[in-house]
């Protein structure tokens, strides 16, 4: 409510002290692994707020694996939805240990730009949770996450830092930053750091599906 359309600014400070009681519960966390999230094995783990479920016994039934895989890479194909460009993959830096699990650059034996849409596509769902990707028509047991604890975390950040200023927010912003291994954040004005927050949310570990989807 605080942010577009509403803009209703007395709300941050509500939006802050309710992603502080998620954040103090002690019930999530950030898994040190962020590939972790992205693993049938690890449906419903710490590091998951709220998520679609889709874990059937071992039927398949989510179709997110096969939407983000390139179509011409044989037993691995999947149906072209999901890409991105090499020039947003490129604002990530090298140093940050989400980007190897957050682009797809190479399956099935093919490695990106051969790709049948030559862009790099989408690794959070890839994993097939079986041997045969094939199996149930490509789907898997893999949930889609809605919310992260790192979400959770971010909100905090942005939240109070509009209600009262940087001060008391790097801590949360700089967890995000430090499972990434990037440097934390510091001695930032108010209107920087709310650019850091937007940025940490678009070009780090929280890439979100629909920022990417083509």
């Amino acid at each position: 409510m605080a942010g577009a359309p509403l803009n209703d600014a007395s709300k941050w400070a509500a939006a802050a002290s309710y992603a502080s009681m998620v954040i103090d519960g002690g019930r999530y966390e950030l898994l040190a692994d962020f590939d972790a999230l992205w693993k049938v094995a690890y449906n419903n783990n710490k590091g998951s707020v709220a998520a679609i479920q889709y874990y059937t016994s071992g039927t398949g039934v989510s179709v997110m694996a096969v939407q983000s895989r390139s179509g011409n890479v044989g037993g691995e194909s999947g149906w072209n939805y999901w890409t991105t460009t090499e020039a947003f993959m490129n604002e990530f830096p090298d140093t940050d240990k989400c980007k190897a699990a957050t682009f797809l650059t190479s399956i099935g034996g093919k490695d990106y730009p051969a790709f049948s849409a030559g862009k790099p596509y989408i690794k959070k769902w890839v994993d097939a949770g079986r041997d045969n990707f094939k199996d149930n028509n490509s789907r898997t047991n893999l949930n889609v996450l809605v919310i992260r604890f790192a979400d959770v975390l971010l909100i905090y950040a942005e939240a109070e830092n509009e209600a009262n200023g940087p001060a008391n927010a790097y801590t949360a912003i700089n967890r995000v930053r430090d499972r990434a291994r990037l440097p934390a954040l510091s001695g930032l004005t108010q209107a920087q750091f709310r650019n850091s927050v937007r940025k940490e949310r678009t070009t780090s570990c929280l890439l979100n599906t629909a920022a990417v989807m083509t």
